[in-house]
């Protein structure tokens, strides 16, 4: 998945945590937050490299 598909699912773009590299370069990583509803502290993270999904992340929804 892209991270445009990612946003269009959740609805909204996320908080970038950390990024690496250079865009659009074959190891241009970015890792995104998003906050959740639920337990506190409720988020998803997503891990891109190359503009594609490589790892995702959730704790506390419901």
């Amino acid at each position: 998945m892209t991270y445009e598909q990612i946003v269009e699912i959740i609805g909204g773009e996320g908080d970038i945590l950390s990024e690496s590299g250079n865009e659009g370069d074959q190891f241009h990583t970015v890792n995104y937050m998003y906050n959740g509803e639920g337990d506190l502290g409720a988020n998803a993270n997503f891990t891109f490299q190359g503009g594609k999904l490589q790892n995702k992340t959730q704790m506390g929804f419901k």
